[in-house]
């Protein structure tokens, strides 16, 4: 019993390329020299779908439950019924005997699930409380044995209806897929092209059907317009999603040997956009009071605001230039990118020391903002660029006496 991965007959498939004799001859002659036969079948036809859409879609009998005589002889009442897949692609199929078999008891398991519940630190904690006399081992059985009791009437009584909304769900999608398996031609039934997110849908499927209506636009027809020839590659359509963003080739000096390691994973993550500012939290539908820049006080906080067009991060970031000897630096993303580019052109060392110094300015920029936030400590401008240049100092001086090199000519 199983997958055999082939048919016997051509009624035994629906759709797809048409069934030569060739393509099950082989699998009938096999079953005739073993003596094989089908065992009787109830349920739907078919056992396989192959979960395309519209005329793609493919349905055939693989999995079967083959006898030979003496089966037949001593169990002749026994069928084979065909299940309904569920999530998978394959129907399972259950032999049923003439003599039923007595269902064994489950074995206890436990759920993560109930740590979320307010009554559990406390259910466990009264019960391993309770006293047992006897040896160690003995009282270690009996607790555990009184502990499981308590969490199944826990279960019962906080998450039995997690159970029955799985359940309900499930014989939901059991009839829908009975329907689809005698009418597969249906075309009532939405493809996941069509179907829309409800409004108590998970996160998760939300971004699904996200990312697939993004995908929808880049398709005309039948043709992807992301390819060449027109179809679609898991590397054409990574690259439709990732967009035409232009790479920062000077990039890598984020991850510079001069920099202090916790410095470039911030920096890194402020360039790339992912660091907790308030605009990226009320976009993932968390509850934000003031959306104000916690150092300035004035404009709403961003990325782009808090490291290049806060009042308060450009008075670090001017002293820090000043103090290295460089011009002034733009207060606009795109143009501070190429201005750092063109900066000391030629001079390695002095470029890695600004990259690291403008790594520990975003550090501690959102570090102070983490410290206003959750602690209500602040400190001046002034403070927090005189503790990056003592830091710039002991880096630059310990990654040059390592390499035994001379100091570069930068007053620091």
């Amino acid at each position: 019993m199983g997958d055999f991965n082939n048919i016997l007959k051509p009624e035994e498939k629906l759709g797809g390329k048409p069934v030569l004799l060739q393509d099950f001859e082989e699998f009938q002659w096999s079953m005739e020299e073993c003596g094989l036969r089908d065992l009787t079948q109830k349920g739907k036809m078919f056992t396989w779908c192959n979960q395309r859409v519209g005329i793609e879609r493919i349905y055939a009998k693989l999995d079967r439950a083959l006898v030979n005589g003496e089966w037949i002889h001593q169990y002749a009442k026994s069928i084979a019924t065909v299940l309904i897949e569920g999530v998978s692609d394959h129907s399972p199929l259950e032999v049923q005997f003439q003599v039923q078999m007595q269902k064994r008891r489950t074995a206890f398991r436990f759920f993560n699930m109930w740590c979320l519940s307010t009554d559990f630190q406390r259910t466990v904690e009264r019960s391993w409380a309770e006293k047992v006399e006897g040896t160690c081992m003995y009282q270690l059985c009996q607790k555990l044995k009184r502990l499981k009791h308590l969490l199944k009437q826990l279960n019962r009584i906080q998450f039995a209806d997690i159970v029955e909304k799985a359940n309900r769900e499930e014989m939901q999608l059991e009839v829908m897929q009975q329907k689809l398996s005698l009418d597969p031609g249906d075309a009532d039934f939405a493809s996941f092209w069509e179907v829309e997110a409800k409004n108590d849908a998970s996160w998760q499927w939300k971004q699904i059907l996200k990312v697939r209506d993004q995908r929808k636009l880049g398709v005309v027809g039948s043709r992807w317009l992301a390819s060449s020839n027109g179809k679609y590659t898991v590397k054409s359509g990574y690259a439709w999603f990732a967009g035409n963003e232009t790479k920062f080739r000077d990039l890598q000096s984020i991850w510079s040997r001069m920099n202090v390691p916790k410095h470039s994973f911030i920096a890194w993550l402020a360039w790339k956009k992912r660091l907790w500012t308030k605009d990226r939290l009320t976009s993932m539908h968390m509850a934000v009071n003031d959306q104000r820049c916690l150092l300035c006080r004035l404009q709403p906080e961003t990325i782009e605001h808090l490291f290049f067009q806060c009042t308060f991060a450009a008075v670090v970031l001017e002293k820090l230039v000043q103090w290295l000897g460089c011009r002034k630096i733009a207060a606009s993303e795109a143009r501070w990118r190429m201005q750092i580019l063109n900066m000391w052109k030629g001079q390695k060392i002095n470029r890695r020391l600004l990259w690291a110094v403008i790594a520990a300015c975003t550090y501690h920029l959102w570090e102070e903002r983490n410290r206003r936030l959750f602690q209500q400590l602040e400190r001046s401008p002034e403070q927090i660029t005189l503790l990056i240049k003592d830091e710039m100092r002991g880096r630059f001086l310990y990654c040059h006496k390592r390499k035994n090199r001379p100091a570069a000519k930068i007053n620091l």
